[in-house]
């Protein structure tokens, strides 16, 4: 059923989808402007060293708790711009029902592409690297704004500005990095993973053993439970199990209302059904007048077409008829 509805409508999305506009678009201009400012007012705050405004966080240097700060403040922002954009495409549209779906995408996707790109980092942190005391020729020496620190304040729908292709082209550079990187790692950690495992089995009594029959668990995780078999990390849903639970129940009652409604249809059918005429009993036919043979021979010759006396000998048709109309 659902590869029926798949096949007859599609799901798809196109550019419009992510093209937000109008009063939608000013609010998310106006959210980033306050991030901006608000990050400017830190910024001015680290420069005075104004421990008022920006009071060191524990552990922690005035500059890295400047950059802390200016990190929340636009990864809240950006959050705001996320649910300003979602709301504006609504729930119908086939973006967000992938992304809520769980078929396709996330949130964060939705908002690169309708609302920000938000901060770009090279190690979980701003953009701090590039030239001498700056990142890009396009800014100050010593410039924490920031858009001179990595910050995209443009979507992938309206397109990405210089500084921010650069910036953008920043971050995906550590990934492709990592990709290449952390691939050998962990495959050579699950190599020695597997053979570090391979001879250890459940025993019948429930405990872990290895091939010299060493206990190395005395039960399996700690729960004897299989992960496999597991709903994210419970043993049994019980949320699951009662909604299946409603849903059988439900059937049945629907099937027996069906039943029981096919059976009030079937009804009325059977007594609108012609009743046949009830054949009089011996003792009403003889307490009722019975014609003559001659009224008896015109309705027979009237109701079948037929002579009831041919060559002079009454016919054997017309005496089989007489007897079981007016058994004479």
């Amino acid at each position: 059923m659902l590869l029926y509805v798949i096949r007859q409508n599609g799901m798809t999305m196109g550019l419009d989808e992510v093209f937000v506009k109008g009063e939608a678009f000013e609010q998310i201009q106006k959210v980033l402007k306050e991030s901006t400012d608000e990050s400017k007012r830190l910024i001015k705050a680290f420069r005075e060293n104004d421990t008022d405004v920006l009071q060191r966080a524990p552990g922690r240097s005035l500059k890295e708790t400047l950059e802390l700060r200016i990190r929340q403040v636009l990864a809240e922002a950006r959050k705001k711009a996320e649910e300003i954009a979602a709301n504006y495409i609504g729930d119908d549209a086939h973006s967000v029902i992938m992304t809520k779906s769980g078929a396709r995408g996330n949130i964060l996707n939705l908002g690169q592409m309708s609302a920000v790109v938000g901060q770009q980092a090279i190690r979980g942190e701003r953009i701090n690297r590039g030239y001498n005391s700056r990142t890009l020729p396009h800014f100050k020496v010593d410039d924490l704004t920031p858009k001179a620190r990595g910050f995209v304040e443009q979507s992938y729908r309206n397109g990405l500005d210089p500084s921010g292709f650069f910036f953008h082209a920043m971050g995906g550079r550590e990934g492709l990095v990592d990709t290449a990187v952390r691939t050998s790692t962990s495959g050579y950690m699950q190599r020695r993973l597997v053979n570090a495992l391979q001879d250890m089995v459940i025993e019948n009594d429930g405990t872990v053993r290895n091939a010299d029959k060493n206990i190395i668990q005395f039960d399996f995780g700690d729960d004897n439970i299989n992960p496999q078999h597991t709903d994210h990390g419970d043993a049994v849903n019980l949320d699951v199990l009662l909604l299946k639970a409603q849903t059988l129940n439900t059937n049945e009652i629907q099937a027996k209302l069906k039943g029981k409604e096919t059976k009030k249809k079937q009804k009325p059918k059977a007594k609108e059904q012609k009743e046949k005429p009830k054949k009089e009993s011996k003792e009403e036919r003889e307490t009722a007048e019975v014609p003559s043979e001659e009224d008896i021979r015109a309705e027979f010759e009237e109701e079948t077409g037929k002579n009831a006396v041919w060559q002079g000998k009454v016919t054997k048709q017309y005496k089989e008829w007489r007897e079981e109309k007016y058994e004479v």
